[in-house]
């Protein structure tokens, strides 16, 4: 009898390579606790192989299910995985999506109508409760918004005593105090924000956001971006000022070359590889690795490059291998089982 086999396609987005590869020793295991059910991961792809016998299968979606329901909350659940007549995610937004817009165009063809007859249908109270709420939304950014500016230049005035007629210093030290303030602000707002989402949830409530707090969050981080800029302006502005048209122009350049490497190393793996799920996760990790040449002795070089490189891929994938380890005990396999990093030999 030919086994059968199942193709669960998984969303890019949420699982990047890095996470796929590290719930590898998690695949292994339980495709061995149901009988040497064949589970592989296949990052390219975007999507893991399931085959063997129908019973099989069922019991092995069934777990799989379970493990990225109570592990992973947030992740989109495969379609393959849901029973018949339930929704995925996507389909439930792309519903929503549809359900308000055909109460928009309803509204809009019915309103004048109702006005006209001198009616006051219920949904026209709640339109209004929909502007209240986007009028409260709007208030909030904009007190935000305004301590934060308001703290930024009330320290300007308060340091252009110390500093007079020295603007380029007076803007990198106004950047340093702003920063240093605007950190601890955010850790104390922080822990207020978080403090009172538990607080909501431990009612046998739903946890809801402290919006009041991630607004003012949000205005502060602009406000650091904001005043470094400008710092960085005027102390062009500063450097350039008696020399030739093309000297800003080149300082310009010279620091967009700093920023733009850390900006695509470390900030963009945070939004497009899903780094927030398992701490920084540099992009394409193996790929630089392999142009790294740190012995010069050629008789050396390649089996020591060898060992920092394996020791850097382990080192990037370690939250990834210990929350695999976690999933294994939790499936109550043998311990050893376990995934353990490899360790590469001591050189000498």
């Amino acid at each position: 009898m030919a086994d059968d086999e199942l193709i669960l396609e998984i969303d890019k987005a949420f699982w990047p390579r890095g996470v796929m590869r590290g719930l590898t020793p998690v695949l292994r295991a339980l495709g061995d606790k149901h009988g040497n059910v064949v589970i592989a991961a296949q990052p390219t792809k975007g999507s893991i192989m399931v085959k063997g016998s129908a019973e099989q299968i069922e019991a092995v979606k069934s777990e799989l299910r379970e493990i990225i329901e109570e592990h992973f909350p947030d992740a989109p659940v495969p379609e393959e995985l849901l029973a018949e007549g339930e929704g995925g995610a996507a389909e439930e937004e792309q519903e929503e999506e549809e359900q308000e817009e055909e109460a928009f165009w309803h509204l809009s063809s019915s309103l004048w109508h109702c006005l006209g007859e001198g009616e006051w249908p219920s949904f026209i109270v709640m339109e209004g409760a929909v502007t209240i709420k986007r009028m409260v939304d709007l208030a909030v950014n904009t007190m935000s918004f305004s301590f934060a500016f308001c703290f930024l230049y009330a320290t300007q005035w308060w340091l252009a005593q110390i500093f007079l007629n020295e603007e380029a210093a007076l803007s990198m030290v106004l950047a340093m105090v702003i920063t240093v303030c605007s950190c601890f602000m955010l850790y104390v707002l922080d822990r207020m924000a978080d403090e009172s989402e538990e607080a909501s949830a431990s009612h046998g409530g739903v946890e809801k956001e402290d919006k009041v707090n991630r607004k003012l969050m949000e205005g502060i981080a602009i406000l650091i971006g904001f005043v470094w800029e400008q710092s960085f302006d005027g102390a062009l502005e500063g450097v350039a000022e008696k020399g030739n048209l093309w000297l800003k122009p080149l300082l310009g350049l010279l620091t967009a070359l700093v920023i733009l490497p850390v900006w695509f190393w470390y900030i963009m793996p945070m939004e497009t590889e899903a780094g927030y799920i398992i701490g920084l996760m540099p992009r394409a990790i193996k790929t630089r690795v392999a142009n790294i040449n740190f012995v010069h002795e050629p008789w050396l070089r390649k089996e020591v490059n060898a060992q920092v490189k394996e020791m850097l891929v382990v080192l990037c994938e370690e939250k990834v291998l210990e929350l695999s380890n976690d999933i294994l005990s939790a499936l109550k396999v043998d311990q050893s089982s376990k995934y353990k990093p490899p360790t590469p030999l001591e050189s000498g």
